[in-house]
């Protein structure tokens, strides 16, 4: 869990790392809706080794690294690390 200066709070819950280091799981944390209010959001995450050939900062759907760092991303859910049922 990391607590900003600012208050906010983000929560990584990861897999056990894979033969290849990667860990797969979601980042959780509170977004400020309307006056008090905290809404739970979450999004998948995945943690990967870092690599020399790695781009990092912001990667678009132009970038070169995209389509890797996505199918990463996907196996979040393809692979049911995390599960986000049907309501």
């Amino acid at each position: 869990m990391h607590t900003s200066e600012k208050g906010e709070i983000r929560l990584g819950i990861l897999s056990r790392p894979m033969r290849g280091g990667e860990s797969y799981g979601l980042l959780i944390t509170l977004q400020a809706d309307r006056g008090l209010t905290l809404a739970p959001v979450s999004v998948s995450l995945a943690l990967v080794p870092f690599s020399d050939d790695m781009d990092l900062g912001q990667i678009g759907p132009g970038e070169r690294a995209h389509a890797t760092y996505r199918a990463h991303l996907c196996r979040v859910v393809n692979d049911k690390f995390a599960r986000f049922p049907a309501a």
